[in-house]
């Protein structure tokens, strides 16, 4: 958490949701933004007044941003499970493994919102154990669970998004040259 004036801004993975984290990535991928641009509308979404933003000198905005991006980066362990009002979602047993119906639904989604897929991707691996694979990929019930996906802490996603954006990078690799 970094401090801008008396505003406090979540900055890491553990203070952000999955929702906030899908969002500051879309804006820092904003192609059409400008990088004050980017960095006044991240912070605006973040919660600080543009007023006060607006009135910053220069080099002031600019510690704020460099405070904002200066992560200490950290391995994040993979979960298993996690329980959601009372709902207990399983992502696997003994290892995570991917199976390829899944990865099929997460390149869907990425191919079609490249920045915002996270809530999503954590609503495909995660099961309920008590519905059958129908139920579990029903647009509906994934729908349902990327809105109560998205309001966990985004280091949950980390470990997934990492080792899947691995996943369809290999699966997306042109094998023409064999």
């Amino acid at each position: 958490m970094i401090k801008i004036n008396e505003n406090e801004v979540p900055n890491t993975v553990e203070e952000l949701t999955v929702a906030e984290f899908e969002e500051v990535a879309a804006i820092q991928q904003d192609q059409e933004l400008d990088f004050l641009d980017k960095q006044i509308k991240l912070f605006t979404y973040l919660g600080v007044p543009e007023e006060e933003l607006d009135n910053m000198e220069i080099v002031e905005f600019r510690n704020h941003v460099k405070a904002f991006n200066d992560v200490e980066p950290k391995e994040y362990p993979f979960l298993a499970e996690v329980e959601i009002e009372g709902f207990v979602y399983r992502a696997y047993e003994d290892e995570f493994k991917l199976p390829i119906r899944d990865l099929k639904h997460i390149e869907n989604k990425v191919k079609k919102s490249p920045s915002k897929y996270m809530a999503y991707m954590l609503a495909v691996i995660f099961k309920r154990e008590d519905l059958t694979k129908v139920e579990h990929y029903d647009n509906a019930h994934l729908k349902l669970k990327e809105k109560l996906f998205s309001k966990l802490p985004a280091a949950v996603a980390v470990p997934y998004v990492t080792h899947i954006g691995k996943e369809l990078a290999n699966a997306m690799k042109d094998d023409s040259s064999k």
